[in-house]
């Protein structure tokens, strides 16, 4: 199995401290190779010369980071069996090797997964608990099956919950969305002091409703989302939820 890990970066610092834990997964390095977008400050003479990992350097000037937008550009180049989204602040230990490795094994004995979500959370302490689920977003990692996304479409949107795009493509497409929990990554850095600042103001300027959620809204005549003021009061679609009732049913 090919794995084709995306990462988009604008910092030297982060994209620096990500490579040298990402390094260090032996095993999973065998199957991955990995692309990073750089933007901002991020040239390629400043990353590290290693195996395996390529550079793509996009100049278009950002006011706010469009991680569609880049992790497409990173997908377009390479054709894997799994997509890895990771982001330049997660960071990795002696654990986090052999938990994505079975993550590749769980891949191979599952044909029916299109998603792999990795959560942090802890359930049932040092298992490797999966469950079916669509609400997915990148959190400590995203598996995603190589099944020709419209990626140039995608572009322009910003603002959070791109991730939900491909549990409505890969539903569609009757593959399974899943979560897998205890995810040995952690995050390198913290929120910005003004996050909640930046929540507001994407949520009142209605930044969700103009991109992403408007072409969910579109493309999939998904008109259940509600809004409560903060990402995570984010409603559960009616429509996602119906998708996934009907996959699971016709699930052998």
């Amino acid at each position: 199995m090919k794995i084709s890990v995306i990462v988009p970066t604008n910092s030297i610092k982060k994209i620096n401290e990500f490579i040298n834990e990402y390094d260090n997964l032996n095993n999973f390095y065998s199957f991955a190779n990995l692309i990073i977008i750089g933007n901002g400050e991020v040239e390629e003479e400043n990353i590290p010369i290693l195996p395996k990992v390529h550079f793509i350097r996009y100049e278009k000037v950002f006011n706010i980071i469009p991680f569609t937008e880049l992790r497409g550009i990173g997908m377009e180049t390479v054709n894997p069996d799994f997509f890895l989204f990771l982001d330049d602040d997660h960071r990795f230990n002696e654990n986090s090797d052999i938990f994505l490795v079975r993550c590749i094994n769980f891949l191979q004995s599952h044909k029916e997964c299109g998603v792999l979500q990795l959560r942090k959370r802890n359930i049932e302490k040092n298992s490797f608990y999966v469950k079916r689920n669509a609400h997915i977003w990148t959190d400590r990692g995203l598996f995603i099956r190589n099944i020709n996304f419209e990626y140039k479409k995608l572009y322009q949107l910003i603002g959070a919950c791109e991730d939900l795009l491909y549990s409505y493509e890969v539903l569609n497409k009757s593959y399974i969305p899943y979560e897998v929990y205890n995810a040995p990554i952690e995050r390198g850095c913290t929120l910005p002091n003004n996050y909640k600042e930046l929540n507001d103001k994407s949520y009142n300027e209605k930044v969700l409703d103009k991109n992403i959620i408007g072409y969910i809204r579109e493309k999939y005549n998904e008109q259940d989302w509600k809004f409560y003021g903060n990402l995570k009061y984010l409603s559960y679609p009616f429509h996602l939820k119906n998708l996934i009732k009907s996959r699971l049913s016709n699930l052998i």
